[in-house]
């Protein structure tokens, strides 16, 4: 486990906003029978991703990073991120990202700051489109606590690409479901700009201020 160091702000600047649509009410599933494994999926409202057809979240030059502070995307305190899997729609046939779980540190229309608690990189070789089952233990990549803290907000988000020379290099775009009437505060995606040719560290404070509800990822942690 790498402890968290002294946090820094990452300033980014806004992306392009993506257009309208929402989604109809799905419930949450539960997990397992401990704390661990309960609780779960996080993230998207199914396994199949059928209705996640628009594009968005381009894994630029070397990603971009955003959260979902919406309901369905938030984590339970006492889950294990590390003992599930990661279900995602691939968004290029060879390309590498990053899914991270943020801890809310300012959340308010117009100012989002978010801290990154743990982040483990996905080294995609599927074909775009393909729904992928990820199994997050085998993740060349870890970093931080994958248990989620009894106090505070933890939510899903990712960085959609990685810097040069890492994994399988990024490409894509991300795979977003735009239709249907969502259930208000199920989706609610706040980004940033990109990050550079470098990698995020624990602890480090990310600046998403643009803000976009109503537009479900293609992601989910599942059991």
């Amino acid at each position: 486990m790498i402890f968290p160091k002294k946090p820094q702000v990452l300033y980014a600047p806004m992306l392009g906003t993506l257009g309208g649509g929402s989604l109809r009410s799905f419930g949450r599933g539960n997990g397992g029978d401990s704390a661990a494994d309960a609780n779960f999926p996080v993230g998207y409202y199914n396994d199949h991703f059928t209705q996640a057809q628009a594009s968005w979240f381009g894994s630029g030059q070397y990603g971009y990073p955003a959260v979902d502070h919406g309901s369905y995307y938030k984590f339970s305190a006492g889950q294990d991120v590390s003992n599930q899997n990661l279900r995602y729609k691939a968004f290029d046939n060879s390309n590498s990202f990053f899914i991270c779980v943020w801890k809310d540190v300012i959340a308010t229309h117009g100012t989002y700051k978010y801290q990154l608690y743990y982040m483990f990189r996905v080294d995609n070789s599927s074909s775009t489109g393909t729904a992928v089952t990820f199994d997050i233990g085998s993740s060349p990549y870890v970093v931080g606590n994958p248990i989620i803290p009894a106090t505070g907000d933890y939510y899903l988000g990712w960085v959609s690409g990685v810097p040069s020379g890492v994994g399988n290099g990024s490409g894509g775009s991300m795979f977003v479901d735009t239709s249907g009437s969502i259930q208000a505060g199920a989706s609610e995606i706040s980004y940033g700009g990109g990050l550079g040719n470098s990698l995020l560290s624990i602890g480090d404070i990310v600046d998403m201020s643009s803000y976009q509800a109503g537009s479900w990822n293609s992601i989910r942690i599942q059991n």
